[in-house]
């Protein structure tokens, strides 16, 4: 189980424990005792200048082209890439 993966379950099985104690259905969160697992940060790799170009000559006419390139230039993650919509584009 990835780091992450354990500290998103903390923090839900924490926030269900604290609503059972709101509902009279537990005394005491032990959660509250317990360390929050840790998240080591995760480091992240770059293309490089060449492995970039031809990303771009690749996609070049495929149907990602402007999304690969929008990605390259901008530096946004899938994330941000995918919640666009046309009222963000200026």
């Amino acid at each position: 189980v990835r780091d992450r993966t354990r500290e998103y379950a903390f923090g839900t099985l924490r926030t269900a424990l604290n609503a059972a104690i709101e509902r009279d259905l537990l005394a005491v969160n032990p959660c509250k005792k317990s360390l929050k697992p840790k998240c080591k940060p995760k480091e992240g790799t770059a293309l490089t200048q060449e492995q970039a170009d031809r990303l771009i000559e690749a996609s070049a006419t495929g149907e990602w082209e402007a999304m690969i390139r929008l990605a390259i230039f901008s530096g946004m993650r899938q994330g941000e890439l995918f919640a666009l919509t046309w009222d963000d584009v200026d």
